[in-house]
């Protein structure tokens, strides 16, 4: 491979901040994690132990239970059909209460709740050890339930507080999802050896219980840190939903576990009462919650909105909970009948039997621990699944005279898989996308739903192996094989249960693997008008197929994967990533050369245009040529790490990423071509728009050994940190009858936020009186200037938004009155506009601000289920920006903001300039968004200022070369970062050296194109002709 890039060197310090500036303030995938070492706080043996315990003392109270079941019936009268309540009576109040104890942890300290739910269980666990009846058993195991309803939900919020995200909170994960096949293999001896070998049998099974959940609460008050204040800042408690919630669950449970243990089942009229009961109350709490979020500003127990969280994969991974844990605790109950009921086989010889079980546990989650970030963990789960399904189908097949060797053991061997995959996996992903004060409630969730699986498996098994024993026994007498009919239709029952999940699981990968590239595609459709995209296949293999909207020949695109070193520059970082890339080889010639259109802030996905019709596809066409879109590493699926935390983006660098266009360049082997283009054997031409188009130019002038050319559209070569220019642009070139209004409107809102009296109705005015800073306001009502940036003679991917405000800003209307002060009509019209704005348009308008640090962006994406003005717009809350999962995609440009680039929108530092946006949109707070969302790492944290200097370096305004143009639009509200800002050097236009200036042209409007081209704007027409003519020129030599 040709090493290049030799000359390129990584920046050093930071550039000062701007002269008459503070520094600011200083204040408080499922499927991966970070691959960064970082030392947990509490130090690791602890930890580890601490972790271990949390699930060892819960399944193994369980495990115990199950083995010492036949005794404990025979003991206290108990029939085969009410067996089932021990179990799911501590899972009926353990699954209901979990949602009201996670929430109650979050708020008032998870230490705290954790030690209560300790001395909950021991206290109860103890007293079932001297239960003298069935019922008293039932009842002081359904108190029990309660305990782990406290400890489970507190546990997980622990870990995930303690230990950032790193290896080893992957290990801590995993390690405390050892626990439980840990506890399995405990419990499962103690169990047969309490029943089988001790004078107090079965009882003792409970005292050792009691005895573990002291010990684990002597470590936890020992090795636990003191709980810190919650970062929420309401922390009132939904009462309402409480109740609503937990006599909802109570129920539902009830009903199913009932269902088989009653003579006549599901006939028994009160079951199916109780049972529509449940769901009504189900059906009020969803609707209690909704209205809690919708309607007030009181904090609800459980918000809708996180089952969306991770575009959907929150809710994909609590269905496939449901059925596999309904999947496992099925058959381990079963199981454990089918040995000791059918086969005769002593407690303890059970107990070797589903040993096994243990020992896989403990290997799956050492591979959790070592696999993640190296594999997907939704990959993980559904290979789990299936295989817990699959000893379900072993032992619904099983020949009683069949050696254990050739049923028992692979289906003990390998059922634990499902469960243990997903309680590593699962943890930890809800872990990495909860918020900090939801970590408890998340967990709680998670194992609600755990519960109801194992309450759901349990009462529909028990039914249809009761339901076949009665009707075999009744046609054949047989008792002994109408029992084993039974068991088997309890397997098949827990087959299914695991089918579903397995699918479940398989889906759930793929819309892991594909969901960015969903609403990417989705974006692409609707820019498209019509034309029809379609993804299939694994990485490898993904094809996007557009068909041309005029009928024209489908064109199939392929993605492939260039490696890509993960760090150019320090040889000892080991590891690479596949760089995504789409090749269209429609117009080729051998000879031609090759045309790179850089992915810049975005998914590669996005500029598929532009390679089937756009400047890619003229530029080909006229020399026959190559098309190339190189997508940038950390957006779309190049993406090198497992998270966006702070210590995975240091390899997010302008140095890094030119250098991987340089070693792409210099490399890359097109598959399907059988010829070398690489450089500098065939001429290579760069284009980019924007932040790529900086990006073409910078690899013309660094790399002129391989870029032959490069064509720079709205190439911001000019980084700041205070970009107040934005929005003046727009002010000097927008309708000024619009820019006329729009300043009147903020002028009146300025002077209006400066009476406190007046600051609250004013907000509320425009539906937003819940904002608590009048910074946040300001800063939303900042969103229209973008639209400017959304306009393109393209109707297809352009925005009529910025015309459409102005005619609602200047609709006419009488002045109003707000108190004693008189407030222009403008205003009234801005607060209506806002008011009408739907969820989806605000979330659309925000959102337009294609190159904005990525605020709006991440606020408004929780706006569809946020319940409060606060939580969606609101910045004070430091938690919001936390999230570090890949589905965070806002980070990767707010990191580049952050460190090397700038760019904060605001008002001018001049307080006598005039201002189309409010003047409270200082500097310090456009900038915070770097403080609070990357606070500092173990390798590196941001920068007081962005380092800008180091971007400039290589020209800034006076950027130049031979063989490079720019390309630029005179309403553009980023030319005052390009070549041609008034701050630049004036230069002249040739062939050589172009320099074109598109009169009505906003932001790279010479990057779209339409078939047939003549249906194209007549100025766009022109710059396309010219960027063919001095592209030929070049290829040809004649300028030089």
């Amino acid at each position: 491979m040709v090493e290049v890039g030799s000359e390129l060197v990584k920046s050093g310090s930071s550039q000062d901040p701007p002269q008459g500036q503070v520094t600011r303030r200083s204040s408080h995938r499922l499927d991966e994690e970070v691959l960064v070492d970082a030392q947990p706080p509490m130090g690791f043996t602890r930890a580890l132990t601490i972790t271990t315990a949390c699930t060892l003392a819960m399944v193994m109270s369980g495990a115990s239970i199950s083995i010492a079941l036949p005794d404990i019936g025979v003991d206290l009268g108990i029939s085969q059909s009410e067996l089932q309540w021990l179990i799911s009576s501590y899972a009926l109040t353990s699954g209901c209460f979990l949602l009201l104890f996670g929430r109650l942890a979050d708020l008032f300290g998870r230490k705290k709740v954790f030690l209560a739910g300790t001395v909950w269980s021991l206290a109860w666990s103890l007293g079932s050890g001297f239960a003298p009846n069935s019922i008293a058993l039932n009842v002081m195991r359904a108190l029990h339930g309660m305990g782990s309803a406290a400890t489970v939900p507190s546990a997980i919020g622990i870990l995930a507080h303690e230990f950032p995200p790193s290896r080893s909170r992957s290990i801590t994960f995993a390690t405390f999802s050892a626990g439980a096949p840990l506890g399995g293999a405990i419990g499962f001896v103690i169990g047969g050896v309490m029943t089988e070998y001790t004078s107090v049998a079965w009882r003792g099974v409970f005292y050792v219980s009691a005895g573990v959940a002291g010990l684990t609460m002597l470590a936890a008050a020992l090795a636990i840190h003191k709980d810190e204040p919650s970062t929420e800042k309401d922390r009132r408690v939904d009462w309402v939903g409480a109740v609503l919630s937990t006599t909802a669950l109570v129920l539902l449970t009830f009903s199913l576990a009932q269902s088989s243990s009653v003579k006549d089942g599901w006939r028994t009229p009160y079951i199916p009462a109780v049972l529509v009961v449940s769901v009504l109350l189900l059906v009020c709490f969803v609707s209690w919650e909704y209205y809690l979020e919708t309607r007030t500003t009181h904090p609800p127990l459980m918000r809708l909105g996180l089952w969306t969280r991770a575009n959907g994969r929150f809710a994909a991974v609590q269905l496939i909970v449901f059925f596999d844990w309904a999947c496992f605790t099925t058959w381990l109950f079963f199981v454990t009948l089918y040995y000791q009921e059918y086969k005769g086989i002593s407690p303890v010889g059970t107990t070797v039997r589903v040993l096994p079980m243990a020992v896989s546990g403990l290997l799956c989650n050492l591979v959790v621990a070592l696999v993640v970030g190296r594999i997907s963990g939704t990959a993980l789960i559904a290979f789990g699944c299936f295989f817990t399904a699959l000893a379900s189908l072993l032992f619904a097949l099983i020949v009683p005279s069949a050696s254990y060797w050739a049923f028992g053991f692979p289906a003990a061997a390998v059922v634990v898989f499902g469960a243990d995959f997903m309680f590593a996996t699962g943890s930890l992903f809800v872990a990495k996308i909860a918020l900090p004060h939801e970590q408890s409630l998340a967990g709680g969730i998670f194992n609600t739903v755990n519960q109801l699986g194992t309450a759901f498996g349990l009462a529909i098994a028990s039914v249809v192996s009761d339901t076949v024993h009665r009707r075999a026994l009744r046609e054949s007498g047989d008792e002994l094989g109408s029992l084993l009919r039974g068991y088997r239709a309890a397997f098949w029952t827990c087959f299914g249960f695991g089918t579903v999940a397995s699918r479940s699981g398989h889906h759930a990968r793929l819309y892991t693997r594909f969901g960015s590239q969903g609403v990417n595609l989705w974006n692409l459709h609707s820019q498209l008008i019509g034309n029809k995209v379609q993804a299939g296949g694994d990485q490898e293999s993904q094809q996007f197929l557009l068909s041309d909207a005029s009928g024209g020949k489908d064109k199939l695109l392929k993605a492939q994967y260039f490696k890509q070193p993960l760090d150019h520059f320090d040889k000892s970082v080991n590891s690479t990533f596949g760089q995504r890339y789409w090749v269209n080889k429609e117009y080729y010639e051998p000879g031609g050369p090759v045309f790179v259109l850089d992915g810049g802030e975005t998914s590669g996905e996005d500029r598929l245009p532009f390679l089937q019709t756009g400047i890619l596809a003229i530029l080909a066409n006229a020399t026959k040529g190559l098309g190339i879109v190189l997508e940038h590493r950390y957006y779309g699926e190049s993406i090198p790490v497992a998270d966006f935390s702070t210590d995975s983006m240091r390899w997010l660098t302008n140095a890094q990423a030119l250098q991987d266009s340089a070693n792409f360049i210099a490399n890359v082997k097109i598959e399907g071509l059988d010829y070398n283009v690489t450089a500098p054997g065939t001429k290579w031409i760069y284009y980019g728009g924007s932040y790529a188009g900086a990006r073409a130019a910078h690899m013309r002038v660094l790399y002129p050994h391989l870029v032959h050319g490069a064509i720079a559209s709205s190439a911001v070569t000019h980084a700041a940190i205070d970009y107040w220019e934005y929005a003046d642009a727009v002010r000097r070139t927008a309708d000024p009858v619009c820019i006329g209004h729009l300043t009147t409107a903020i002028q009146a809102i300025d002077d209006l936020l400066s009476t406190r009296v007046l600051a609250k109705s004013l907000k509320s005015w425009f539906e937003l009186g819940e904002l608590e800073s009048d910074q946040d306001f300001v800063s939303v009502l900042m969103s229209p200037i973008g639209y400017v940036q959304g306009q393109n003679w393209d109707s297809a991917v352009g925005s009529d938004e910025w015309s459409r405000f102005c005619a609602a800003l200047g609709s006419g209307g009488a002045d109003s009155t707000l108190g004693w002060v008189r407030v222009p009509a403008v205003v009234s019209n801005f607060a209506k506009w806002v008011r009408e704005a739907s969820p989806t348009t605000t979330r659309y308008r925000v959102y337009r601000m294609l190159n904005s640090i990525g605020v709006e962006q991440e606020i408004v994406s929780r706006c569809r289920h946020s319940q409060t003005v606060e939580e969606c717009f609101g910045t004070r809350d430091d938690s919001k920006f936390r999230l570090t999962d890949l589905g965070q995609e806002w980070r990767a440009w707010t990191w580049q903001v952050c460190t090397e680039w700038g760019y904060f929108m605001g008002a001018p530092p001049n307080q006598a300039y005039p201002t189309i946006v409010s003047r409270r949109l200082t500097l310090d707070y456009t900038s915070a968004i770097c403080r609070q969302a990357f606070p500092p790492g173990e390798h590196i944290s941001v920068p007081d200022w962005p380092n800008v200097t180091a971007v400039n370096a290589p020209g800034d305004y006076g950027l130049s070369a031979d063989r490079l143009a720019f390309i630029d639009g005179d309403e553009d509200p980023w030319l005052p970062a390009t070549p041609h800002s008034p701050h630049a050097p004036e230069r002249a236009d040739t062939v050589l050296r172009p320099f074109k200036l598109i009169r009505t042209g906003v932001h790279h409007h010479d990057e779209n194109g339409v078939e047939p081209h003549s249906e194209e704007p007549a100025h766009i027409q022109a710059i396309h002709r010219q960027e063919i003519e001095f592209v030929k020129a070049w290829l040809k030599g004649t300028t030089d």
